[in-house]
C-alpha cells in the first residue's frame, strides 16, 4: 500500500511538472512574433555591415565602424536568446531576494513588442528598492502569465499598469488592465487548470492556475477584482520574510518555506467569494 501511494505521488509530481513546462512553452509560442521582430532588427544591420565590409573592407576606419556594429548586433541577439532560454528552462528552485521592479522590467521586455503593437500603454509604479524572497524563475513566470492574460484582454488597446508596495506586513503587487473584464460566473473558475474563455490557439488554460500554484507555494495569496467592460486587477500579496531586506541586488540563495494552502479568494461585481482549494 505504501509503495503504491509513493508511486502515485511520483506520477502526480511528474504530471504537474509536465503541465508547468507545457505552459512555459505555450508562453514562448505567444511571444514568438515579438522575439522574431527583436532578432530581425539586428540581423538586418549584420547583413548590411557584411555587404559594406565586402565593398570597403580595405578602409580601416569603416572596418572598425562596421565591426563595432556587428559586435553590438550579436550581443543583442545573444541577450534575447538568453532571456528565452532562461525563461523556458526547468531549473532548480533557488529562492533569493530579488528586486521586484527589475524583474518586472525583465518580464515586460519579452512582451514589449506585443504591447506596443496592440497600442497598450505600460506603466510601472513599483516602489524602488522593494524586494521579495522567491525563486527568480517562479516570479518571472507569475508576472509573464499575468501580462499575457492582460494583453489578451485588450484587443483594442488600453493601459497595463503594475504597482508594488508594502502594506500590513505584506508585499503587494497589483497588475491592472483596462480590458474586457471577467464575467462574474467565471470568477470562481479562472484559477482552475485548463479553464479558459480564450479562442483556440490563444491559451492552454494553465497560466492563471500556474501563477496561483506558485504564489500558494510561498504562502501568498492572489485576488482578482473585475468588471465586464472596464478591466481587471490581480492583487498578489506575499508575507514579509525575515530575509526580505530591501536591496537592489539579489542576496545569496536561501531555503524555500513550505507553505500551507490558503483559501482562494475572488472578488467580483457582486462581492467576494472565498473557498478552500485542494
Amino acid at each position: 500500500m505504501i509503495e503504491r501511494i509513493k508511486q502515485a505521488n511520483e506520477e502526480l509530481k511528474k504530471t504537474h511538472e509536465k503541465m508547468v513546462q507545457s505552459e512555459k512553452l505555450a508562453s514562448m509560442g505567444i511571444l514568438a512574433a515579438g522575439v522574431a521582430h527583436e532578432i530581425n532588427n539586428p540581423l538586418g544591420a549584420l547583413f548590411n555591415c557584411h555587404y559594406f565590409l565586402k565593398q570597403n573592407g580595405g578602409d580601416p576606419v569603416l572596418r572598425e565602424k562596421y565591426l563595432g556594429i556587428i559586435g553590438e548586433g550579436l550581443e543583442r541577439i545573444e541577450n534575447i536568446v538568453s532571456k528565452l532560454l532562461w525563461t523556458s528552462r526547468k531549473g532548480e528552485h533557488k529562492p533569493i531576494v530579488i528586486n521586484i521592479k527589475d524583474y518586472v522590467r525583465e518580464a515586460y521586455s519579452l512582451v514589449e513588442y506585443k504591447v506596443k503593437k496592440d497600442n497598450i500603454r505600460f506603466i510601472n509604479e513599483i516602489s524602488d528598492g522593494l524586494s521579495i524572497f522567491i525563486d527568480p524563475h517562479d516570479f518571472h513566470q507569475i508576472i509573464l502569465n499575468l501580462f499575457i492574460n492582460a494583453i489578451h484582454a485588450m484587443k483594442d488597446g488600453g493601459i497595463l499598469k503594475v504597482r508594488g508596495y508594502g502594506k500590513d506586513s505584506k508585499i503587494k503587487i497589483d497588475i491592472m488592465d483596462t480590458g474586457i473584464g471577467i464575467a462574474h460566473e467565471h470568477l470562481g473558475k479562472i484559477f482552475d487548470p485548463f479553464f479558459t474563455t480564450k479562442p483556440p490557439g490563444e491559451g492552454t488554460g494553465l497560466g492563471l492556475w500556474l501563477s496561483y500554484e506558485i504564489i500558494r507555494n510561498y504562502n501568498g495569496e492572489i485576488l482578482v477584482e473585475s468588471e465586464v467592460g472596464k478591466g481587471s486587477t490581480f492583487v498578489m500579496s506575499f508575507p514579509v520574510d525575515a530575509k526580505l531586506t530591501p536591496l537592489p541586488n539579489p542576496l545569496p540563495q536561501g531555503e524555500r518555506v513550505n507553505a500551507p494552502h490558503p483559501p482562494l479568494k475572488l472578488r467580483g461585481g457582486e462581492g467576494e467569494l472565498s473557498f478552500p482549494r485542494p
